[in-house]
């Protein structure tokens, strides 16, 4: 099951970057859910925030994405990286990006 299905707490998801001409329809299943935001970003996060444009914001960048949701999460919220996209258009690598989460996360959290 996804993780909004199974998590009760409020889910703040970090999507974007590169889709690489990918069809995200299919991925609105996965985002059901009155207890999701998304946070998306790069060069596919206005494409990503259209699958649930009620509960999405956009940002350029994916810290500007944490900046937003760091003052709003409450103990027991989650924050989620799941990017359905390449990491190219921003990062050097996939390892990059979740070095970069890793980092925001322990600053801003």
């Amino acid at each position: 099951p996804a993780a909004a299905e199974v998590y009760k707490r409020q889910l703040y998801l970090l999507l974007g970057g590169d889709g690489k001409s990918a069809d995200f329809s299919s991925l609105k299943q996965y985002l059901n859910g009155d207890n999701v935001r998304l946070y998306c970003f790069g060069r596919d996060g206005s494409e990503l925030a259209a699958l649930r444009p009620e509960v999405a914001e956009q940002t350029e960048t994916m810290e500007q994405a944490m900046r937003l949701i760091a003052p709003r999460v409450k103990p027991g919220d989650m924050v989620l990286l799941s990017p359905a996209c390449a990491s190219l258009d921003q990062f050097k690598s996939f390892e990059q990006r979740g070095d970069v989460f890793t980092r925001l996360a322990k600053e801003l959290g």
